[in-house]
């Protein structure tokens, strides 16, 4: 059980959502309404944040140049 000034909500951001709804989690996540979030590549693009206090990574490229051949797309 959490103590009572922790909270956890949690969203996803994805290219399956409208503009709008990823503009709305957007900025839920940025007001920290959402304290953790699901995303895509599609939240990272232009985006700044200030600070995080954790980032966890899901299917990263095996090699450092298949990263950076992924960030020159976007």
């Amino acid at each position: 059980m959490l103590p009572k000034n922790i909270f956890l909500e949690s969203d996803e951001h994805s290219g399956q959502l409208s503009s709008e709804g990823q503009r709305e989690v957007q900025d839920k996540f940025k007001e920290g309404k959402i304290n953790i979030l699901s995303s895509s590549t599609t939240f990272e693009m232009g985006v700044d944040l200030g600070s995080l206090d954790a980032v966890f990574m899901r299917n990263m490229p095996p090699k450092t140049s298949n990263y950076q051949s992924c960030r020159k797309k976007n």
